[in-house]
């Protein structure tokens, strides 16, 4: 039981890891596109 609710832990803690890096990749990008247009 502990392992399994380890398991499922890990899985939601790498879905937020993600999203943060795909949100952080994202303001980069539109940052720099923005410097480029001005």
């Amino acid at each position: 039981l502990f392992h399994e609710y380890y398991g499922e832990l890990f899985f939601i803690v790498w879905i937020v890891v993600y999203l943060i890096a795909v949100f952080l990749y994202e303001s980069r990008y539109r940052a720099k596109k923005r410097s480029v247009m001005e």
